[in-house]
């Protein structure tokens, strides 16, 4: 079917139909900035501050970051935390984990 057939039969402008057929407008297109954290480092921070609470350690966001490997910043790690509902406290400029 040529656009002109579909303007006909429809009553819709060419280019309307023209931008429909060129611009998929099914697909959602995400805005912002791409997650830093994945579900499975998540997991991974949710298990490791499990365990070191379990062995009475209490754990600073610098710990969590260098022990895990993760290139994020402190803030990322705390709404990460925040998310996941373990409570930070800032203590003298060193956050532990409870």
């Amino acid at each position: 079917m040529s656009y002109s057939e579909i303007h006909e039969k429809y009553g819709i402008h060419r280019s309307a139909i023209q931008y429909i057929v060129t611009n998929d407008l099914t697909t959602n297109k995400k805005h912002g900035q791409k997650v830093k954290l994945t579900k499975g480092d998540n997991r991974r921070i949710q298990t490791y501050v499990k365990q070191s609470y379990e062995k009475n350690v209490k754990s600073s966001l610098t710990d969590i970051i260098k022990d895990m490997h993760l290139n994020v910043s402190k803030s990322t790690v705390c709404r990460s935390l925040k998310c996941l509902n373990f409570k930070y406290k800032r203590l003298q400029y060193i956050f532990c984990v409870s």
